[in-house]
């Protein structure tokens, strides 16, 4: 067992095994990796893997703010990435149901399935809104509540990291280590924010991650699920892509993917391949035989 265990030590102990693992599912080139500094207080994740979208060309820092601002207006509908997990990890410990002071969370978790004398495991969520400027000021959500609102943006994917182990049970030797070994539960439109400053838990019913329990009134959190590819393009979606790529190469100004419009001409060859011709190399997926 390590003399220092926190969530910082957790996740550098599993960081390259999600780069392989993203590298393996995306490809080397076609994902970022993303690790606020001081910009997590705005953002909620402290742990981002995602591939901006091209036609945005985000500069150094740019990525951020454009979370930062959709975090803080969580309304808006477009997307600046294709596609995008984002992690905060919690540390587990142990506690002992029956001994839990809080009748509602005690009774919730048994009615939930939990054994009544079990010891159960929780990782605490950090839903206090943070003061600023020497104490004179407040943020106007807590990291939970940041997590909430990201979770709203199309195409991202929002996870808290939790391991399956805990203080006492150290950190797996490195030759043993598996992705399996942390439990992903999802932040999702249904999770509640808890925009509150009182304490809350993400609980489950093991060191394994079972049945996972949003407390202080026990409400049931998606299970963990796996990292999967996201879907492919349709063709319509392909060609409104390589058409807005395309016109932001023509204009140079920001083009706004979901007001791109396809019309007949965009389907003729000649207007499709010039549309193909202005991807980077590595964007090129398809090939087009000549006419015979």
């Amino acid at each position: 067992m390590s003399a220092i265990f926190n969530e910082g030590l957790v996740e550098r102990s599993y960081h390259t095994l999600y780069e392989r693992h993203f590298a393996a599912l995306h490809g080397h080139q076609d994902y970022e990796t993303f690790v606020p500094g001081k910009e997590e207080v705005f953002v909620g994740f402290d742990l981002g893997f995602a591939s901006p979208d091209p036609t945005y060309k985000f500069g150094k820092g740019d990525f951020f703010e454009w979370i930062k601002n959709r975090v803080r207006i969580s309304g808006a509908n477009n997307s600046a990435f294709l596609f995008a997990y984002f992690y905060q990890y919690k540390l587990i410990s142990s506690v002992n149901l029956p001994k839990i002071r809080d009748v509602s969370v005690r009774n919730g978790l048994i009615s939930a399935g939990y054994d009544p004398n079990g010891r159960p495991y929780r990782a605490k969520l950090d839903t206090v809104r943070k003061m600023y400027a020497k104490g004179t000021k407040q943020h106007p959500y807590s990291q939970h509540e940041a997590l909430c609102r990201l979770s709203r943006v199309r195409d991202a994917e929002v996870y808290y990291c939790t391991p399956k182990f805990d203080e006492n049970m150290g950190i797996p030797k490195e030759p043993n280590r598996t992705l399996n070994d942390l439990t992903r539960t999802p932040v999702t439109s249904l999770t509640p924010d808890f925009a509150n400053t009182s304490p809350h838990h993400l609980f489950f019913e093991d060191v394994m991650g079972k049945n996972p329990m949003w407390c202080s009134d026990p409400i049931p959190a998606e299970p963990a699920r796996e990292i999967v590819a996201p879907k492919l393009f349709t063709p319509e979606k392909f060609i409104k892509f390589i058409k807005a790529n395309y016109m932001l190469d023509e204009t140079d100004d920001k083009v706004d993917y979901d007001e791109v419009k396809i019309r007949d001409a965009d389907l003729s060859r000649s207007v499709f391949l010039k549309y193909l011709d202005a991807l980077p190399e590595c964007g090129r997926i398809i090939n087009i035989p000549s006419a015979s």
